[in-house]
Formats: structure tokens, sequence, C-alpha cells
């Protein structure tokens, strides 16, 4: 009997180091969780303070009259999730807004689309919005919506000097 009762608790003992490991690497993913989400919290916080400094800049005053000017806007992603609406998050002559807007092919079928709804937004619902929905990363969002700027000024007409 004793033999068998050996067996019994060197099977139950490994049955109990197997799961203290994997309650020690469930403990240990859960923190390294934790913390990427610590990590980009910290970078979406200073990405919107670089964005706040940014549109508050001549930089930023220049880009707002280049958008306006050329009748352009440019997204920082959109939430497609409303049954029908969406929210889309984007920066024009005027600033930073969203659009509630009606989205999806149901609009074929209706003759009553109701106008989109814009309201101004912040600099962190616009980093959030181009991180949660567009797929950026919070640290290369001003980089990103330079080079769209970019590319608008790229496309000005060309204008002939006589």
């Amino acid at each position: 009997m004793t033999i068998k009762w050996q067996s019994a608790i060197e099977k139950y003992q490994q049955v109990n180091e197997g799961e203290k490991r994997a309650e020690k690497r469930s403990v240990e993913t859960e923190q390294k969780r934790q913390q990427e989400h610590f990590c980009t919290q910290e970078k979406i916080n200073q990405a919107t303070r670089d964005l706040e400094q940014f549109m508050s800049s001549e930089e930023g005053l220049t880009a707002k009259a280049l958008l306006r000017v050329s009748g352009r806007h440019i997204n920082f992603g959109e939430d497609r999730e409303g049954g029908g609406f969406g929210v889309v998050y984007f920066i024009d002559g005027n600033g930073l807004h969203q659009s509630v807007e009606a989205m999806g092919t149901w609009q074929v079928y209706t003759a009553n689309i109701p106008e989109p709804k814009i309201s101004s937004i912040n600099a962190r619902q616009a980093i959030k919005a181009a991180v949660h929905y567009a797929g950026r990363k919070p640290d290369e969002v001003l980089y990103w919506l330079r080079g769209k700027l970019d590319e608008i000024a790229n496309f000005a007409p060309q204008t002939s000097v006589t």
C-alpha cells in the first residue's frame, strides 16, 4: 500500500507544482498587461500634451489655415459600431471635431438621412481615436498628422507668374 500511496503523493505533487507554475505565469501575464496599459496611458498623455501644444502653436495655426483654404480635413479615426451611425474624429480649418453621422448601406434604402452632428473635441479624444480606431501608436500621431498636412501642401495648385 505504501508504494501506491507514495506514487499518489508524487502525482499530486506534480499536479500541484504544475498548477503553481500556471498560476505564476497567469499573475506575470496580468502584471505585464497592466504595465503595458500603464505605458500606453503615459504615451497617450504625452501625445495629448504634444497635440495641445501643436494646436496652439504657430505651426498648428498654419495647419488649420491650410485645411481651411484647401477645404480639406484629416480623419484621426472612425467608430463604426453605432448601429447605422458612426463617429468620425477629425481636424479641419476650425480645429478638432467629431461628427456623428449615418453610416452603412441602409442609407441607400431611405430618403431621410439625418445631417451629421458636428461638435468640438479635445486633443485627448483625437489621440484616443487615432490609437483605438485607426491603430496608430500614440507617439506617432503627430508625425502622421504632419505627414498628412505635407500631402495636402504638396497638392496645392500650381500658379504661374506673369
